[in-house]
């Protein structure tokens, strides 16, 4: 197996430069990585391969995993570097059950009970994203390559770089981009920033509790259960919504959203540069702040808050005497280039009386 982790990782890591782009071909080579004349990596891949998980564990307790992985390497005195090391002989076990899954967990553990506060991981070399990278993380972590789904989920603090691959994202035959990479990326994270070079997947942020996401591609949504925090996203919102049931925080997205913004939105704030196709929609609460147009319907089934749009096209939802059209504006306040064009106090939705 260390042998031929050795020829695994020689050929794999010939494609990553000294700033750990990936390129087809490059003029740097990286070292070979000899585990078995590297104390600390034949120790930390020791402990990889006492970890075995089921389908349960692997999936479903997380806490319970990451503690039997803490267990495993808490007598190891490993550096920062020797976890950057690891994460490149992580090619030799890319056949494993759960290979995704098991790497970004025991990721995770090393870098939040190591000794040192900076991190770097080099995941472009595989072939299969890595999910679950920098769970509950506390450190400040750069990652060259695409993360997997559910990255710095429950973050604490610190900071991530991905350093990701802007050609990630693929296009269907409609010409729609397809990002299913990095989904979740942010959930429930609690505090620290996360900066994304690239596109990522659906809806950063879910359930985001405080911190900063900024993302400088695209993503298919936003914010879903937001209650603290803030996001930017510097490209567009392709296909999904911003804001979904969103309680707090704020949301900017300098592009387009294809959909729907502040679905349900029960408070906080979110600012669109571009154009969209639907604002408020079922909203309870907050302020969104729209400064293109939307080509469909302002306000349908709106209860509360504030709609502020500054481009031409603006259709308010109809009068609950006829929904034929646009649906229903019950409630709230609507301006155009900041006059104020519908008023109606805040009603309480009957699907929550």
């Amino acid at each position: 197996m260390l042998a031929s982790a050795q020829r695994l990782i020689s050929a794999r890591t010939s494609m990553v430069d000294r700033f750990g782009r990936y390129k087809p071909e490059s003029s740097h080579e990286v070292r070979q990585l000899d585990i078995k004349n590297d104390q600390t990596l034949q120790q930390l891949t020791d402990a990889w391969l006492k970890f075995s998980p089921d389908f349960h564990l692997i999936h479903h307790q997380h806490p319970t995993a990451l503690q039997i992985i803490a267990d495993l390497v808490k007598d190891i005195n490993y550096s920062s570097k020797d976890v950057e090391k690891f994460s490149i002989a992580l090619a030799a076990f890319q056949d494993e059950e759960f290979f995704q899954k098991k790497a970004g967990l025991f990721l995770s553990v090393l870098i939040n009970h190591g000794k040192d506060k900076n991190y770097t991981i080099s995941v472009q070399h595989l072939q299969v994203k890595i999910d679950y990278l920098c769970m509950q993380n506390t450190k400040h972590v750069t990652i060259y390559g695409d993360a997997g789904h559910w990255c710095a989920t429950g973050m604490r603090s610190g900071s991530i770089l991905i350093k990701g691959n802007p050609a990630a994202a693929s296009l269907d035959i409609s010409g729609i981009e397809l990002l299913y990479d990095n989904n979740y990326l942010g959930k429930e994270m609690s505090g620290g920033k996360i900066i994304v070079e690239s596109n990522v997947g659906h809806d950063p942020g879910q359930g985001m509790k405080g911190g900063t996401i900024i993302i400088k591609g695209n993503s298919w949504g936003a914010g879903q259960d937001m209650e603290d925090g803030l996001i930017i996203i510097e490209g567009n919102i392709k296909i999904h919504y911003v804001g979904w049931k969103m309680q707090g925080g704020k949301i900017i997205v300098k592009g387009n959203v294809h959909v729907d913004v502040g679905p349900l939105m029960e408070d906080g704030i979110i600012v669109i540069c571009g154009n969209t196709y639907l604002v408020g929609s079922g909203m309870h609460g907050g302020v969104i702040y729209l400064k293109g147009g939307c080509k469909g319907t302002v306000g349908s089934e709106m209860y509360g808050g504030e709609v502020h749009v500054f481009g031409d096209e603006i259709r308010i939802a109809e009068d609950p005497t006829d929904f034929r059209l646009y649906g229903v504006f019950w409630g709230g306040r609507i301006f155009h280039n900041n006059r104020l064009i519908v008023d109606k106090p805040k009603c309480i939705s009957p699907f929550l009386r």
